[in-house]
């Protein structure tokens, strides 16, 4: 039996939400789907942020945030 870890950073973050929105967040932390996640390891500040607000049912407190990444990403990937 295989103990099933994920990595999350804020890139992950970032590219899930601007794939699929919060269902894609969800997805990654393994909230939603068919995968069961037994631990998630955070890699930074932002990751753990949002990880903590999505195992608590924070969602809408961390939304501001992550769209706010994503834009700069965007920027970054623009400029």
């Amino acid at each position: 039996m295989g103990f099933n870890k994920r990595y999350i950073n804020k890139e992950k973050i970032v590219h899930a939400f601007s794939r699929r929105g919060m269902l894609g967040i969800r997805e990654l932390m393994g909230l939603e789907g068919l995968g069961k996640i037994e631990a998630i390891i955070t890699t930074d500040d932002f990751s753990d942020k949002v990880v903590t607000a999505y195992q608590e049912g924070r969602e809408n407190d961390v939304a501001f945030d992550i769209t706010d990444e994503v834009l700069t990403t965007i920027d970054r990937n623009n400029g």
